[in-house]
């Protein structure tokens, strides 16, 4: 039996109406679940839906999902990070990574940050949150926040790869792990220990994503996996797990027309791992084997066309089915 208190939702701001969304979040608070995560996608704004959650739901933790330093500078993070920690009485986590070429097409900037640039935007976030200047800024007088939360933010940090691991062990509070199947978080979270314990620091909270899909999906299921999964495979590190002929056609599909299921581009052992699942059993199944494994925290993500009925059905058969 699954405990509530571990299980959270990503919101899917790319295809739902605003008010569903919201809905959803009342939904999941009123359950009882840990809380809700928003995401930096071609949708909804994520620091504006949070600040609307923060302002509208009184419990529940409140996750960027990730903010990426593809679309916003340091100093945008710092203050929408203060703002939100403020707004939600100390609720806010901030989910922070490199984002990909993807996302930085949609700034219009030229490729995307890598794991050194976040390695060194951390400190100065924290330099920020604390109300000290920027310690790496390069204009003069050095920025700092005027306004600064009265509430510490927890920083955890996404990643698909060693070097965003390593960086959560030595600097951050957690990992959002992508595409992590029960087997390899086995191994991720036994390596997470001993690398905090390296860096003499409390192991990093652990969050696994786990996909969720409509009841009897199929093939459709799999293709919105691609089209998800697509961009954080185009990302530099990730790419080395899969050989140069799938990379290739990755960036072939994504690029023209995206029109592909799943297991066409990817390698099975990939599909098999990242695991969609489509029916309530399933679902509860995998959340349990996940936190068997080690994540301190399971993340459904809905897939899908934007209907939200189901997801809701979902969410309520896994509270009667849990602890809270």
């Amino acid at each position: 039996m699954i405990e509530r208190g571990r299980v959270s939702v990503l919101l899917p701001t790319g295809g739902c109406k605003l008010e569903d969304l919201i809905a959803i979040a009342h939904l999941v608070a009123d359950l009882d679940f840990r809380g809700v995560a928003v995401g930096d996608v071609a949708g909804w704004n994520p620091v504006a839906v949070l600040a609307i959650l923060a302002a509208r739901l009184r419990r529940g933790v409140l996750s960027s999902s990730i903010i990426s330093l593809a679309s916003s500078s340091v100093a945008q993070i710092a203050m929408a990070a203060a703002t939100l920690a403020e707004c939600s009485n100390g609720r806010f986590v901030l989910g922070i990574g490199v984002g990909s070429p993807v996302t930085a097409g949609w700034h219009d900037r030229d490729g995307s940050p890598g794991m050194q640039d976040l390695a060194q935007a951390l400190p100065r976030i924290r330099a920020l949150l604390s109300g000290s200047p920027d310690p790496g800024a390069r204009a003069r007088p050095r920025f700092r926040l005027t306004s600064s939360s009265r509430y510490p933010v927890p920083i955890h940090v996404g990643s698909v790869g060693p070097h965003g691991r390593d960086l959560a062990c030595a600097a951050g509070d957690g990992l959002i792990t992508l595409m992590t199947g029960p087997t390899r978080l086995a191994k991720l979270a036994a390596t997470v220990a001993a690398k905090a314990e390296v860096h003499q620091r409390p192991r990093p909270h652990l969050v696994a994503i786990q996909w969720v899909a409509p009841p009897d999906s199929g093939a459709d299921a799999n293709h919105v996996l691609a089209l998800e999964s697509l961009s954080y495979f185009m990302t530099p590190g990730y790419g080395r797990r899969l050989d140069a002929d799938v990379r290739e056609r990755l960036g072939t599909v994504f690029t023209e027309s995206g029109r592909v299921a799943a297991s066409d581009v990817l390698p099975r052992h990939l599909v098999e791992e990242i695991g969609i699942s489509a029916r309530g059993a399933d679902v509860e199944s995998r959340i349990e084997d996940l936190l068997a494994a080690g994540a301190d925290e399971v993340r459904l993500h809905p897939l899908g066309d934007g209907s939200t009925n189901w997801f809701s059905m979902l969410c309520r058969d896994l509270a009667r089915n849990s602890n809270a």
